[in-house]
């Protein structure tokens, strides 16, 4: 059977593709500042400025830290991805629903047609025979009516 669609369901598609693309633009944030807090400690380390106590003791550290960074970032990148797969799967669905509601509205469109056909076949028929019932009833009430005497 098919499904019946609304616009509320329109509706809907479109508050969880404006929810999907927020998350897109909040992942792309947090790529971009992982991306410029990673390029800080990278450049730091490489400063010719910076001290070289620092650079030793702290190499192994940072290490660590810049292994984190890229792991969260890729985490980021495939939560990325899949929020722009939700949003090419909403954009389908809207599409469908859309599809659903232009053949729901040709089919009523259809049947109202019907309907208007049906209707003036119905005034053509009332207005044919109507006036013969009329006068055909009240000929006969007039028929029936006593005649009085004055």
């Amino acid at each position: 059977m098919e499904s019946a669609y609304e616009l509320g369901d329109i509706a809907d598609l479109q508050y969880w593709r404006d929810n999907a693309n927020q998350a897109v633009m909040l992942l792309d944030a947090n790529i971009e500042i992982l991306n410029s807090l990673r390029k800080f400690y990278v450049n730091l380390m490489n400063r010719a400025d910076f001290p070289t106590s620092l650079k030793t003791d702290c190499e192994h550290d940072l290490d660590v830290f810049l292994s984190q960074l890229d792991e969260i970032m890729k985490d980021l990148q495939r939560q990325l991805g899949r929020a722009k797969l939700i949003i090419n799967i909403v954009n389908d669905r809207k599409e469908l629903v859309l599809q659903h509601l232009q053949a729901q509205t040709e089919q009523l469109n259809r049947n109202l047609g019907r309907e208007a056909a049906v209707m003036r076949i119905i005034t053509i028929v009332t207005l044919l025979y109507l006036p013969s019932t009329f006068v055909s009833v009240s000929h006969s009430v007039y028929r029936s009516l006593p005649i009085s005497n004055m």
